[in-house]
């Protein structure tokens, strides 16, 4: 970093000795430590500051393109809708989970709950235990 070897090093503490003085050497080291201290505590904030911004313009450019997929999804189920009624075909049942996901991000609260209950409706094979009553029960260590 600084490249100072053993013997700058001991002419520096030297030339301060005599310059500082022993009595007042002491005191001056703390001086020096406390705003090392501060210079470090003021970089690690700016430091934070600025990965607290990176990772705001990285949120706002995931949101653009977040919002730029679902135009692009939507805009295929659109023609996908125009080709089957081309077609004379019926659309898709409501209760497919892409449209019920579609519900979802829109906040069509009926259709969200339509899927719950789909869901919860929805039984586990013979001998499959769900997660929740899989996972051993925590003890207070006592």
């Amino acid at each position: 970093m600084l490249n100072i070897g053993f013997g700058e090093l001991l002419v520096l503490v030297a030339l301060v000795l005599i310059v500082v003085g022993p009595e007042r050497l002491p005191q001056m080291m703390r001086s020096m430590g406390r705003m090392y201290g501060k210079v470090r505590r003021q970089s690690d904030e700016l430091r934070r500051a600025f990965m607290a911004e990176a990772d705001l313009l990285d949120v706002s450019d995931r949101r653009v393109q977040l919002r730029e997929r679902q135009r692009q999804i939507q805009e295929a189920q659109n023609q996908k809708e125009g080709e089957r009624s081309d077609e004379g075909e019926a659309p898709p049942a409501a209760d497919t989970p892409a449209t019920e996901t579609n519900a979802l991000i829109e906040g069509d609260t009926a259709a969200a709950e339509r899927a719950l209950a789909a869901v919860e409706a929805r039984t586990l094979p013979e001998g499959v235990v769900p997660q929740s009553e899989a996972l051993p029960k925590e003890t207070s260590g006592e």
